[in-house]
């Protein structure tokens, strides 16, 4: 009898938003990720956090509330975009992001 193990490590998992850095006239002034390319990363590209950085539950709200912490993720931790917004007129940028799918 032939057991099937499913490797878990290799599946996607939606985990929340982090802030990435601010953009203003086109320019980043600030980047809290590395990642290929000047502009926003697409959905798919690979993030490294380049400090530590809290993942939270949703992006701030209207008034600038930030949403609960999910858990803090440290300096170097890999992430996959799934999208990226910029919160109302302020070039703050956030991502929302997952666990790295399997590379293909």
């Amino acid at each position: 009898v032939r057991e099937l193990v499913l490797d878990i490590s290799l599946a996607r998992q939606e985990l929340g938003w982090i802030y990435i850095g601010a953009r203003e006239s086109g320019s980043w002034q600030t980047r809290y990720a590395t990642w290929s390319g000047l502009h926003e990363p697409k959905p798919g590209a690979r993030i490294k956090l380049t400090g530590n950085s809290y993942l939270r539950a949703a992006m701030p709200d209207d008034q600038g509330t930030l949403a609960e912490i999910r858990m803090p993720l440290p300096t170097r931790s890999e992430l996959e975009v799934l999208e990226t917004r910029t919160w109302g007129d302020t070039g703050f940028v956030w991502a929302r992001v997952a666990t790295p799918g399997a590379a293909p």
